[in-house]
């Protein structure tokens, strides 16, 4: 039986992090994109003069993106 790499096990979990942060990164800007989307849409269908976002998307608190 081989020793356990605890280094290799840490790497492997490094690398996860990083993708998982990106990808919620990525999530992140695309939903600002589709909220400035739909402000637009609103001033311009509804008339609407203010909107408010909030929440983890508005305050970048997103942590972990559940499917």
């Amino acid at each position: 039986m081989s020793e356990f790499d605890a280094e290799r096990y840490a790497a492997g979990l490094r690398h996860s992090n990083a993708r998982e942060r990106e990808h919620i990164e990525q999530r992140l800007k695309d939903a600002h994109i589709e909220a400035v989307r739909l402000i637009q849409a609103l001033k311009e269908t509804a008339g609407c003069t203010d909107a408010c976002l909030f929440g983890s998307v508005a305050d970048n608190s997103v942590r972990r993106i559940v499917f």
